[in-house]
């Protein structure tokens, strides 16, 4: 689903229109995704989350740490629920 422009001089959180459709990026970060021994974003990836943010996208960072300790495919599942929730978002078209 390509991201529509923003009109000029309007923020994508702005639109007038109303677009049932929510767009959300699942950001996966690794270890190598920060600097050194931090929690700063690497230039590359930060001007990428920045860009997805102006085009009207909202950022869901998924620590690798946290994927890697989910067992199985229900917990996998319950995790991403959650973290959407969070969000605001259902999962799936009926929200289960």
């Amino acid at each position: 689903y390509p991201p529509r422009s923003c009109p000029q001089g309007q923020a994508a959180s702005q639109s007038t229109t109303h677009d049932p459709a929510q767009r959300v990026v699942l950001m996966l970060r690794e270890r190598w995704h920060f600097c050194r021994d931090s929690q700063v974003l690497l230039g590359s990836r930060a001007l990428r989350e920045r860009h997805l943010g102006l085009m009207g996208y909202q950022l869901l960072p998924l620590p690798f740490e946290e994927l890697e300790s989910q067992r199985g495919l229900p917990q996998l599942k319950s995790y991403l629920r959650q973290k959407l929730q969070a969000l605001g978002l259902r999962w799936g078209p009926e929200g289960g």
